[in-house]
């Protein structure tokens, strides 16, 4: 069984804390039970079941934040990320589930990798709302995710793909 793996790290100033456990969503009545909307983290978990995918939070190895098992459609996030973190790595996962992906490494590993990078940075970040972080924060790139509400890394890849101009919708990154 091959796994499909985010390494989001822990890079939110100040908020490294978790909140509380996680309730599995494998049900469009388990996301109503939860009540709260994480920052988006609902509408991904309504995306997750739209598709057919499970999503369960649970305990992972040191490093790993979260990871898609193609042949169980099923999602497993770390239950001590914070807020963010769980958004941004369940993004992650969910595009690396809507490709079929079966695993980052090995032939095509690379590729489906930062084809998943690149499509949460696009789903998450909102063009208007990047732009005007920049200015206020001077292009630190910390303070910029806190006030995203995303991970240092999901910021980077945004940045990449500004940097390439053009490439980012061709999808050449």
């Amino acid at each position: 069984m091959k796994l499909a793996r985010s390494r989001h790290t822990a890079d939110r100033p100040g908020r490294l804390t978790h909140t509380r456990p996680q309730q599995d969503v494998t049900s469009f009545n388990d996301l109503q039970k939860r009540g709260d909307d994480a920052m988006g983290e609902t509408d991904l978990l309504a995306q997750a079941l739209t598709l057919g995918i499970h999503v369960r939070y649970r305990p992972l190895a040191p490093g790993l934040c979260g990871c898609y098992l193609d042949t169980g459609r099923l999602i497993v996030i770390d239950d001590a990320l914070s807020a963010p973190q769980r958004r941004c790595t369940l993004a992650h996962e969910l595009a690396h589930a809507r490709h079929g992906d079966h695993g980052c490494r090995g032939v095509g590993g690379g590729k489906a990798e930062r084809r998943a990078r690149r499509e949460t940075a696009l789903q998450l970040i909102d063009p208007r709302a990047y732009a005007s972080a920049e200015i206020v924060y001077e292009g630190d790139v910390w303070w910029i995710a806190a006030e995203l509400d995303v991970t240092v890394q999901v910021v980077e890849d945004y940045r990449l793909l500004l940097h390439d101009g053009g490439t980012v919708l061709g999808g050449v990154w």
